[in-house]
């Protein structure tokens, strides 16, 4: 399962389209992430041109291509299109009440989530607790499908701070140049 930051949507949205075109991968688009595009694609700037790209990409495919593509709100649901997108953030309230419901009280997972990355992060943390394999879902042989040893959750974010706080956390993380190396694409 492949989780992605807005950065990796701006700056290389024809890779994000070529994973998902695909249908090899589950990939999951936290809301929050739709909610930054849509705040950047006000910019009259190239960000705010590939803001709207992006959200227009996410629009087009949400329902086309759901059987691999997820938008998952903070709260841990999954939308089925993008009409209806705003969600009630409390950074007050203390994280785990939504996703990480019976998650374990530690440093980097406890106390209220303070930025957009720390509810990508929460979602991406949930996605690892909670893991379902849909290789077979998504058309792989039973021998490839097998998760033994394999990484079930892999957050896509060029911010080089995301990826460590992921790892802190026991999420593997990549940029987009590892994961065009680790898939061969």
């Amino acid at each position: 399962m492949l989780v992605f930051d807005t950065n990796v949507l701006l700056s290389t949205l024809d890779l994000f389209s070529r994973i998902v075109e695909g249908g090899q991968w589950s990939v999951v688009v936290p809301l929050p992430v739709v909610t930054e595009l849509d705040g950047l694609s006000r910019n009259p700037s190239p960000l705010g041109d590939a803001a709207k790209a992006a959200v227009v990409y996410l629009e087009a495919r949400i329902r086309t291509h759901a059987l691999c593509l997820k938008i998952q709100t903070s709260r841990g649901n999954y939308l089925t299109d993008l009409l209806i997108r705003a969600e009630q953030l409390d950074f007050r309230a203390t994280r785990g009440v939504g996703l990480s419901a019976g998650a374990s009280a530690d440093a980097s997972t406890s106390g209220p989530a303070r930025t957009m990355d720390d509810l990508i992060l929460d979602i991406a943390s949930f996605q690892a607790e909670h893991f379902v394999d849909r290789s077979l879902l998504l058309g792989m042989d039973g021998d490839a499908a097998s998760t033994e040893g394999r990484t079930k959750v892999l957050l896509v974010t060029l911010d080089r701070t995301m990826r460590l706080k992921a790892r802190a956390r026991g999420i593997d993380a990549a940029d987009d140049k590892e994961l065009s190396a680790i898939l061969g694409v």
